[in-house]
């Protein structure tokens, strides 16, 4: 992990780029796993999970966006990942996938945003 405080403009748009494009994949996963889910309406980790992601909201420059992430990402990472061990239906396994992957690339993204790049 190393400190980058001088961040150019260029970086952050990028990164701010970079985080609205995979929070819009990550709301079409969490769409899919809901429409796909057998409970949706009855399971309380689906219902969490889509209060979490409501309340990320857009991105925006700021270190508190970065810290918003970060704990976004700590929190739906837990409750996918509960979600998944205990899932009935392999047909969802690549959406699984797909949000934990998104869900780690929005965790080191937030760091940057931060000014602190994980190498």
């Amino acid at each position: 992990m190393s400190h980058h405080p001088a961040k150019t403009e260029q970086d952050n748009r990028f990164v701010l780029e970079s985080i609205s494009e995979l929070l819009e994949s990550t709301g079409s996963d969490i769409g899919r796993l809901s429409t796909t889910c057998c409970q949706p309406e009855k399971s309380e980790r689906m219902q969490a999970l889509l209060r979490e992601f409501k309340q990320v909201g857009q991105p925006y420059e700021c270190v508190s966006y970065g810290d918003k992430l970060i704990e976004f990402a700590e929190k739906t990472g837990s409750i996918i990942g509960g979600m998944h061990v205990t899932c009935c239906s392999p047909d969802r396994e690549q959406i699984y996938q797909n949000l934990l992957k998104h869900i780690n690339q929005l965790f080191l993204l937030a760091w940057r945003l931060k000014g602190v790049a994980h190498e």
